[in-house]
C-alpha cells in the first residue's frame, strides 16, 4: 500500500491487521487461482473512491462465510478477510491495477540484464 494512501487505516481495519503485505507466486497463465486473487488483492490496494465500498465487499464475502460440516472435504475458510476476492470495482479502479502490474513487472524485469537469448547462449 502507497504511503499516502489516504484510506490505510481503514483498510488495515478492514483487513483486521496493520501488516498489509502479501506475497503472490505470479503466474503466467492469467487463468490460475492465485492470479485471480493477486488481481483482487490489488484492486484493494489501489481503491481511492468511496470507501463505503471496500466495507460492503467485506460485509458480502461475512455472509457469504459458513463454517463447513465437520466431515467436509472443503477448506475451511479463513476466519479474516483477505482481500482476494473482490470483483472489479470501477473503470479507474481496474486501470489503477493494470498500471501497478505494469509497473511491477517492468521493475522486476529489470533485475534481469541479459535478453532471454542472451541466457539461452550462456546455457
Amino acid at each position: 500500500m502507497a504511503d499516502d494512501d489516504m484510506f490505510a487505516t481503514q483498510k488495515q481495519e478492514i483487513l483486521s491487521t496493520t501488516l498489509v503485505q502479501r506475497t503472490f507466486r505470479v503466474q503466467v497463465n492469467f487463468e490460475e487461482s492465485i492470479m485471480s486473487k493477486f488481481i483482487s488483492f490489488l484492486r484493494f490496494i489501489e481503491f481511492d473512491e468511496n470507501i463505503a465500498l471496500l466495507y460492503q465487499i467485506k460485509g458480502q464475502w461475512s455472509t457469504k462465510r459458513r463454517p463447513q460440516p465437520e466431515d467436509s472435504d472443503e477448506p475451511e475458510p479463513s476466519e479474516y478477510f483477505e482481500a482476494t476476492d473482490v470483483p472489479s470495482i470501477s473503470k479507474n479502479n481496474e486501470r489503477k491495477v493494470w498500471l501497478r502490474i505494469k509497473s511491477m513487472a517492468t521493475e522486476y524485469l529489470a533485475r534481469y540484464p541479459q535478453t532471454l537469448e542472451e541466457d539461452m547462449v550462456i546455457l
